[in-house]
């Protein structure tokens, strides 16, 4: 099964059902287009906990395909691959340092 990642259109769903939306790609077991990194993350954690076999799980993000292990690690991260919340937590990490750079 093949789970495109593309921010800007797919499958969403609130935060709160994100597990319960990933629970349900892994049991139709087709491919699917998801805009939402949270489930990406439900997924992983499902092929963590053993729900889901990652043999037979490809992620995939523009042109490329992005294999997972069996512990829900990706063999690569691409910039722009569920990266959204990272970036953000990043800004707010360094606004200490930031803030006296603005203008």
């Amino acid at each position: 099964m093949i789970i495109t990642y593309n921010p800007d259109e797919g499958l969403i769903t609130t935060d709160g059902r994100s597990m319960e939306t990933a629970e349900r790609i892994i049991a139709k077991g087709e491919d699917v287009t998801v805009a939402q990194e949270l489930i990406i993350t439900a997924i992983r954690v499902l092929i963590f906990q053993g729900k889901a076999n990652h043999k037979d799980i490809i992620f995939a993000y523009k042109h490329m395909h992005l294999y997972v292990d069996k512990e829900g690690n990706l063999d690569e991260w691409p910039i722009g691959f569920c990266d959204i919340s990272m970036n953000y937590i990043t800004i707010l990490c360094n606004w200490e340092m930031l803030k006296d750079e603005k203008p």
